[in-house]
C-alpha cells in the first residue's frame, strides 16, 4: 500500500497555523533603554544608543557598520556610495540583479537611479553568482539597452549567505561595484569589502520593528554611505552629495539593541524548529536551501516541493488545513507592473523556482502542536492527487 494514500488524523489537537508572528522585546526588556533615552533627549540623528548599536554590529561582523531608517534605504544609498566618484553616464546605467528576490531590490535601484536589468539565477542555491553575471556580460546580445553597466545587486535567498569574497574579486577585475542584498540573512553573514545591507524590519531575526544596516570592509565606503543617509551632509551641515534621510531612531535603535542581546536563545529556537520541519518534511521528498537550520537561520522557511508538484496546488490544500503559507517572491520582479517594461534576459530557472517554492509557517516559538500540524497537512497535501488518481 502507498504510504501517502493515506493519511490518519492527527494526534494533536488542530489550530490555524500562521504563516509568520513575529516576536519583538517586551516593555519590561525596552524600559531601562527607553529611560536612557528620556535622559539624554536625544531621539533621532544617530545618536547614543545607535552608536551603541553600530558599535556591536561592527565588533559581530569585523566591519564598518552604518544603521539605516530601512534596509531598502540602505541599499539606495550603498549604491549611490559605490557610484559617486563615477562618470555621469555610469551612475544612470543598468543594475544587474536576479528577478528572484523581493521588489524593494529594484526599488532600491531605481530610487538610487539606476535601471534594473534582470537575470537568472542558480538552480541548486536560488543565487546570481560572479560566473553568470561574467558570462551575461560576455554574451551581450545587441537587444540589451544601450547603457553602461553600473553595477551589480546580488541576494541572499532567504537567509541564504553569500560568499563575499568572488564578488569582491569580480568588482575589482571588472570596475563595477557589487552590493550584497542580505535582507534576510543576519544569522551567518560575512562581510567584505562589497557592502552588506541586513534588514532589521519587525518580520527579521534581529529587528528594530523597522530599520536595518549597512556593512563593509571598506571604512571609506562607510563614511560615504553614512552621508548618503544624512542629506549628503558629513561632519558638517554642508551637502556634499545627494543624499536621503535613511537614519534610524533612537527608539528603533532601543529595539535593536534589546534583540541583539536576546539572539542567542532566540537563534536556538529557530534551529529547532527548522531541525523539526527538516525531518518531517524532507521524507516527502521537499528540499531545503543548503545549510538551513544547520549552519544558519532566517524568519522565513522556504523549500521546494517534490518534482511535479505546484506550489499553488500545495498552498490551496494545506489552508484548507489551517496552515496559512506565502509565495514570499512571487513570481519574481519582472512579474510585477511596477517594473513592466524593464529589461531582462529569459528566466526560466526564476519560473520553475516560483512554480516550485513554497513559504511554510516559521516563527521562534513555535509549539509542537504547530510543527506536527505541519507536516501532517504536507503530507496530506502531497498524498491529494495520488488519492485522486485511486479514486479515479
Amino acid at each position: 500500500m502507498d504510504g501517502l494514500a493515506f493519511i490518519a488524523p492527527p494526534p494533536v489537537t488542530r489550530r490555524a497555523v500562521p504563516v509568520a508572528r513575529p516576536k519583538l522585546p517586551d516593555a519590561d526588556t525596552l524600559l531601562p533603554l527607553l529611560r536612557r533615552i528620556d535622559a539624554s533627549r536625544v531621539y533621532a540623528n544617530w545618536g547614543p544608543l545607535n552608536a551603541e548599536l553600530e558599535r556591536r554590529l561592527s565588533e559581530r561582523f569585523n566591519a564598518s557598520v552604518v544603521t539605516v531608517s530601512t534596509a531598502t534605504d540602505g541599499l539606495t544609498c550603498a549604491l549611490r556610495a559605490a557610484l559617486e566618484d563615477k562618470p555621469a553616464p555610469q551612475r544612470r546605467g543598468l543594475c544587474l540583479m536576479p528577478s528572484w528576490t523581493f521588489v524593494a531590490t529594484a526599488h532600491a535601484a531605481l530610487i538610487a537611479g539606476l535601471t534594473p536589468f534582470f537575470l537568472d539565477v542558480e538552480e541548486h542555491n536560488w543565487t546570481l553568482t560572479p560566473e553568470r553575471v561574467r558570462a551575461a556580460l560576455t554574451r551581450r546580445p545587441s537587444s540589451w539597452p544601450d547603457l553602461p553597466i553600473s553595477a551589480v545587486v546580488t541576494v541572499a535567498p532567504f537567509g541564504l549567505p553569500v560568499d563575499p569574497a568572488p564578488w569582491d574579486e569580480f568588482a575589482a577585475r571588472t570596475g563595477i561595484p557589487v552590493v550584497i542584498d542580505a535582507a534576510a540573512a543576519f544569522d551567518a553573514t560575512r562581510v567584505g569589502a562589497a557592502p552588506v545591507i541586513v534588514s532589521m524590519h519587525a518580520t527579521k531575526t534581529v529587528c528594530a520593528g523597522e530599520g536595518g544596516f549597512v556593512a563593509t570592509t571598506d571604512a571609506d565606503l562607510a563614511r560615504r554611505v553614512k552621508r548618503a543617509a544624512n542629506f549628503g551632509f558629513f561632519g558638517a551641515r554642508v551637502a556634499e552629495v545627494a543624499g536621503l534621510n535613511a537614519k534610524l531612531s533612537e527608539y528603533h535603535a532601543a529595539v535593536g539593541l534589546a534583540s541583539l542581546a536576546d539572539w542567542p536563545p532566540r537563534r536556538a529556537e529557530y534551529l529547532a524548529a527548522g531541525a523539526s520541519l527538516r525531518a518531517a518534511l524532507e521524507p516527502l521528498g521537499c528540499a531545503f536551501l543548503p545549510g538551513f537550520a544547520r549552519d544558519w537561520v532566517s524568519s522565513t522557511c522556504v523549500l521546494r516541493l517534490p518534482p511535479g508538484r505546484r506550489a499553488g496546488d500545495v498552498a490551496l490544500a494545506l489552508g484548507l488545513d489551517s496552515v496559512a503559507t506565502r509565495a514570499w517572491w512571487g513570481a519574481g520582479c519582472h512579474a510585477h507592473p511596477a517594473f513592466a517594461g524593464l529589461p531582462r534576459e529569459d528566466l526560466p530557472v526564476t519560473a520553475r523556482l516560483a512554480d516550485s517554492t513554497l513559504g511554510l509557517p516559521f516563527f521562534p516559538d513555535m509549539e509542537e502542536a504547530d510543527l506536527a500540524g505541519i507536516a501532517h497537512a504536507m503530507a496530506r497535501a502531497l498524498a491529494e492527487p495520488r488519492r485522486r488518481r485511486r479514486a479515479a
